[in-house]
């Protein structure tokens, strides 16, 4: 009795094992590291990659596959940015690195806490808050650092969250303040809140002439630098950050990373295929052919190939659908699209079933039933993209 029960319990294992590991076997969301901070900003250039994050600063060379540990900053790091071989850090206090984060220089305002930072040729704004240490609100360097001017007339909320230089305008995010628009390099400043809903700012992003708001329960639209916000397609809790490949907007979030493809006016959720639940999202950062989502709470860091979320966008309305699922064996893909081949694995990754089909239809018929019993990934492709869906042979 005692060893049918231990290898009752063996069989249990194994089946866990094995259901655990179907569930990442065609993962496109991984985690690709910093699974024990708090990654509150994401930077690029053309080689690297550089995380902020409440432990300090890391780098990472080869897309995201290890990191190296560049300094802890004082207490951490809450934004980055590079501008040619300048990198500047924000976190208590501005720092900057000139040998790609191998030594870090304290450039000033070690008494404030530094949420957001914009370089526009050699101006560089700190934006401040008040909650832990110092006054709060926007300082302006013109000498790298060498001397910080508060500029803050007309700019009544101390709590800057974020900033954007979109030309001649740089725009301000605040906690309970909404937007202020400056056009004269910071020394004048004008609330542009008309259209807000929302004044809680975390974060601002343009594409072409249109500037977005993240505010704690949607985005906001302006298409006029200010003047008049849209409120778009809501999307429920805190968006933290955003970043554009082409015409394509991603926003971080509470609810985890949404997609735009139409100027962000409608929003949709591509937190599948991966993400155990959707995390919060507190920076976003393209490179390549990957988006990076950083995480609050120690999630880490996760990465996912741009084309497999694109793709399953662009597809939406042909998403290829298995029913009936969980299954006997037989099933059927209806809204195929023009299929050009399936394929079935099974949890190992080990191809167990091939079609190509010779003719479109609308409805194709897959007949699984002398497999085992268990979970199984069903790939199609239609000669563009390729989309893997899972189902369950009971």
């Amino acid at each position: 009795m005692k060893k049918l029960t231990i290898l009752f319990a063996a069989v249990l294992f194994t089946l866990y094992i094995v259901q655990s590991t179907s569930y990442n076997a065609f993962a496109q969301w991984q985690q690709v590291g910093l699974n024990s901070s708090n990654v509150l900003s994401i930077a690029t250039d053309s080689t690297n990659i550089f995380a902020a994050t409440d432990y300090g600063i890391y780098l990472s060379t080869d897309y995201g596959n290890s990191w190296t540990y560049k300094g802890l900053l004082g207490l951490g790091a809450a934004s980055i940015v590079i501008d040619g071989t300048n990198i500047f850090a924000g976190g208590f206090g501005v720092y900057l690195s000139t040998d790609t984060g191998n030594t870090w220089s304290n450039i000033g305002l070690s008494n404030d806490t530094l949420t957001s930072l914009a370089v526009s040729g050699t101006n560089i704004f700190a934006g401040a808050n008040n909650y832990y240490t110092g006054s709060g609100g926007v300082f302006l360097s013109t000498d790298t650092g060498g001397l910080w001017t508060p500029v803050n007339n007309g700019l009544y909320d101390p709590s800057v969250t974020s900033l954007l230089i979109n030309g001649n305008n740089i725009f301000a995010g605040t906690i309970n303040g909404g937007v202020f628009l400056s056009i004269d390099t910071g020394s004048n400043w004008n609330q542009v809140n008309n259209g807000l809903t929302n004044f809680w700012i975390f974060s601002i992003a343009s594409y072409g002439n249109n500037i977005f708001v993240g505010a704690d329960s949607r985005v906001f639209l302006s298409t006029n630098n200010g003047n008049l916000w849209t409120p778009t397609d809501p999307i429920i809790l805190a968006v933290w950050d955003f970043d554009t490949s082409g015409t394509n907007i991603f926003a971080g979030t509470t609810n985890g990373v949404f997609l735009s493809t139409n100027g962000g006016n409608l929003w949709t959720a591509v937190n599948n295929n991966g993400f155990l639940f959707p995390y919060t999202i507190r920076s976003i950062a393209i490179k390549g052919n990957y988006i990076y989502a950083g995480t609050e709470g120690g999630y880490g860091i996760w990465r996912r190939p741009l084309s497999e979320i694109l793709g399953i966008k662009e597809n939406y309305n042909n998403i290829n659908m298995l029913c009936p699922n969980p299954t006997n064996g037989k099933f059927k893909i209806t809204q195929t699209n023009n299929i050009k081949t399936i394929e079935v694995l099974n949890v190992f990754g080990e191809q167990i079933y091939y079609s190509n089909p010779a003719h479109f239809k609308s409805t194709i018929e897959v007949d699984l039933s002398s497999v085992p019993k268990g979970i199984y990934f069903v790939k199609v492709n239609n000669g563009v993209n390729t989309q893997t869906e899972k189902i369950v042979v009971q």
